[in-house]
């Protein structure tokens, strides 16, 4: 019999034009999961079926890998698209290996104060 393998849903609520910041840490049966060699994408979209991320996320652009036990993945980006209601979703490439860890809605509240 399989093992339940979907992901943990975590949502999130962001002031447009914020920064978003989160740490997440990736354990399998209670053991980090080493990510050095690992591609790490987030994406938002308007609905899960959308054609086209609002938003891509990478190690290149507001993601990094790292930690102790190269398992955490520090989110750091500017999400500067419309208010509104979105789906995002972490997706690991590990060896290979295809995995969701994490999805949720992602709520976008229009800011009142524009930066500068």
């Amino acid at each position: 019999m399989a093992g339940d393998q979907r992901p943990a849903r975590y949502n999130i609520k962001l002031w447009k034009g914020n920064t978003w910041q989160n740490v997440f840490k990736v354990f399998k049966d209670n053991v980090a999961v080493n990510l050095s060699a690992a591609e790490v994408r987030i994406q938002i979209r308007k609905k899960p079926t959308s054609v086209t991320a609002e938003v891509t996320l990478t190690e290149t652009d507001g993601i990094t890998v790292g930690g102790v036990s190269s398992n955490e993945i520090t989110v750091s980006k500017r999400i500067n698209i419309a208010a509104g209601d979105y789906y995002w979703d972490l997706l690991v490439i590990n060896a290979g290996v295809y995995t969701t860890y994490l999805w949720g809605k992602f709520e976008l509240t229009e800011e009142i104060t524009e930066p500068a």
